[in-house]
């Protein structure tokens, strides 16, 4: 039962971050990437504080690391706030079908990282997943797709944001030995909503103007990605393992050249196929090597 309900559950994650996406993708034609953020990250916020009360994990929020606490926000700086802006501008400019698999990409960088600057070793299952991204990548490549594809632009932009994913990810690595991940989100979130929303105001973008639907929207996006998305994870690492629920997790660019193609009209051919392929095999063999 056990085993059924952690690839339940790493499925779910990689649905999650599938249809996070997608949203995403729908908001991005009307409301400008900063803003669209800004309004995700609030959502997830609120919902990670409600998640803590639910779980009981609010005397963790009350312990605090300030190294720690600097790791995670950093970690969000990186990841959250210029990563995923990032990922939505790729996301208003190409789709999500093209986009996910390039910015998932990101284990390859944090274990890249890892080598550079904890000392970590770089095995042979290593090398061979990092070779198979590579190539998966070329397949997507602005070369290697026609007009309809990646511009030189928007791959870099999007490739930067796999980057930007794997340094928050070493970051938060240090954060978890000494928050769960449930706690970690909440004491973060709030920090960084507030940051996003400041930011967007500067720029003269106004939450308060978005009509409800695409608020609602946007919201649904923040929950789905940040805060369900991670707990399915969780349970089902708890479940089966990491080295088993990781890999199982990191199929949503299989599922996104679905969802781009049938929901949202993407122009996905035998190339993109295989890149989203290459790359989620790549990505299993990093994880598990």
């Amino acid at each position: 039962m056990s085993m059924f309900i952690g690839v339940a559950a790493s499925l779910g994650a990689a649905l999650c971050w599938t249809a996070t996406a997608a949203l995403l993708k729908i908001c991005s034609s009307t409301v400008q990437p900063l803003l669209a953020n800004a309004v995700r990250v609030v959502a997830a916020a609120a919902g990670s504080m409600l998640l803590v009360l639910i779980t009981g994990e609010v005397s963790e929020l009350l312990t605090l690391n300030l190294t720690a606490f600097i790791a995670a926000l950093s970690a969000g700086l990186l990841g959250i706030i210029l990563g995923d802006t990032l990922y939505i501008y790729a996301l208003k400019w190409v789709g999500v079908a093209r986009v996910m698999p390039v910015a998932n990409t990101y284990p390859l960088f944090s274990t890249l990282g890892a080598f550079l600057f904890l000392g970590e070793k770089i095995t042979r299952p290593i090398m061979i997943g990092a070779l198979v991204i590579v190539f998966g990548l070329w397949f997507i490549s602005p070369k290697g797709e026609g007009k309809d594809g990646f511009t030189v632009k928007s791959f870099s932009l999007t490739l930067l944001c796999a980057i930007l994913w794997g340094g928050g990810i070493l970051l938060l690595g240090y954060a978890l030995n000494y928050y769960s991940v449930v706690a970690l989100n909440a004491i973060r979130l709030p920090f960084l909503s507030l940051i996003l929303i400041l930011f967007a105001y500067s720029r003269g973008y106004n939450p308060i103007k978005l009509d409800k639907r695409t608020a609602a929207v946007l919201a649904s996006a923040g929950i789905l990605g940040l805060t369900i998305g991670n707990i399915l994870l969780l349970v089902g690492m708890d479940s089966i393992g990491v080295a088993r629920a990781v890999p199982l997790s990191s199929t949503s660019p299989l599922f996104s050249t679905i969802v781009g193609r049938i929901f949202l009209h993407e122009k996905v051919g035998l190339r993109v196929y295989l890149s989203a392929a290459l790359i989620v095999l790549g990505i299993a063999q990093i994880t598990i090597g």
